[in-house]
């Protein structure tokens, strides 16, 4: 199903968020204008800022940042791209406010929202027999969209130059939003993905009839085909919200341009997911055109006794590894192990030995900075 988000292309009204101060330095607060619900206006909170230096002459570039679940609109996450060299929003796409000094804590209950609210997300598979437009997951789409027309306005912003980051929920909404919206250049969903089908993310008293029907409307994995852009999916192999069988699954729906970081028990959380090291020299790679490291060519051989890959890369590899687990039908909390993997700098390879009896394999390379660049995930 296609709905018509190009509305939100246009610069959204905007309206000041009384009473919202950063205690960061140079980050702002507004309140963008949203879809309707139920026939009321809906207003966006956002923090926002532009690096200083930044100018028309010399613009930066921007990213979008999405919270998770229970987050809200963070100024330290503004702050730290505005000190990173990028113009940067971050929304509440729950119709909430953050605490007035933006600190990083949880936004306030549904119940405390603003007056101009949206839909929550936390009834929203009880609520598909709403009309779509009255449904929380076009309203967080609509939000994204709106501050990237945003912030592609401001001056010393390069428009042409604006990613997105996301966390669990907004890793979710970030995928839907660049199957959307074009203008994006480049994205980086953290544990967020599609499958909602089998995700044990979805509460069990939802009914199957809902279930099916929400999946139909929202789940990424419908829209990805349409997202061209550079996308770097980031999680852990034992995420207990996105588990990796369906997250691989995304990956391998979304652009050609497809990278992946996927390490050994990475902890699911806000802090975590923003810091995640890689997403920073990811952005800067496509916004300058350089090259990002990333595997060519991957193949399981015909024993299934060996995973190797041809990789390219800018920087220096430090150390490979082979990623296995001998667990099955758990991918939540499977236990997966490293093994060295033997890897040619020479000619830009590497080979990985199968555990007897293995399930689930990816090769891992890292760099000196501590960043990791993931093959797809292999099952057995």
């Amino acid at each position: 199903m296609m709905f018509d988000f190009e509305r939100f292309f246009a610069v959204p009204e905007t309206f000041e968020a009384e009473g919202f101060e950063a205690a960061d330095a140079g980050v702002k607060s507004v309140f963008l204008a949203g879809p309707e619900y139920d026939g009321r206006p809906t207003r966006v909170f956002a923090w926002y800022g532009v690096p200083e230096g930044a100018s028309k002459e010399n613009p930066a570039p921007g990213i979008v940042l999405v919270h998770g679940g229970s987050g809200t609109a963070y100024a330290p996450w503004v702050k730290m791209w505005n000190d990173r060299g990028f113009a940067a929003i971050a929304i509440d796409m729950f119709g909430g406010v953050p605490q007035k000094d933006g600190a990083m804590v949880n936004a306030v209950p549904e119940s405390e929202r603003h007056e101009f609210s949206g839909p929550g997300h936390l009834n929203q598979f009880a609520k598909v027999d709403e009309a779509p437009e009255n449904q929380w997951a076009y309203h967080a789409v609509a939000g994204i969209i709106s501050a990237n027309s945003y912030l592609a306005s401001l001056e010393g912003v390069a428009a042409g130059r604006i990613g997105i980051t996301g966390i669990s929920w907004g890793g979710f909404a970030s995928a839907l939003a660049v199957s959307f919206d074009s203008r994006f250049k480049f994205a980086a969903p953290v544990y967020g993905c599609g499958g909602f089908d089998s995700l044990k993310l979805v509460p069990d008293t939802i009914s199957m009839k809902n279930l099916k029907k929400w999946v139909s409307l929202w789940d990424p994995n419908n829209y990805l085909g349409n997202a061209k852009l550079p996308i770097l999916w980031i999680n852990g192999t034992a995420d207990a919200a996105f588990d990796i069988f369906n997250w691989n699954k995304s990956t391998k729906l979304s652009s050609k341009q497809t990278y992946r970081a996927l390490r050994i028990n990475m902890p699911h959380s806000q802090n975590e997911g923003m810091n995640a090291p890689e997403i920073l020299p990811f952005a800067k790679s496509v916004v300058s055109g350089a090259e990002f490291p990333g595997f060519t060519k991957i193949k399981l051989d015909d024993e299934g006794e060996r995973l190797g890959a041809k990789w390219n890369s800018s920087v220096k590899i430090k150390t490979a590894e082979l990623v296995a687990t001998r667990a099955a039908e758990c991918w939540n909390d499977c236990l997966f192990r490293s093994y060295p993997a033997k890897l040619n700098r020479e000619n830009g390879t590497v080979v990985g030995t199968l555990p007897e009896g293995w399930t689930a394999a990816y090769l891992n390379l890292e760099d000196d900075n501590g960043c990791v660049y993931s093959s797809e995930v292999f099952f057995n």
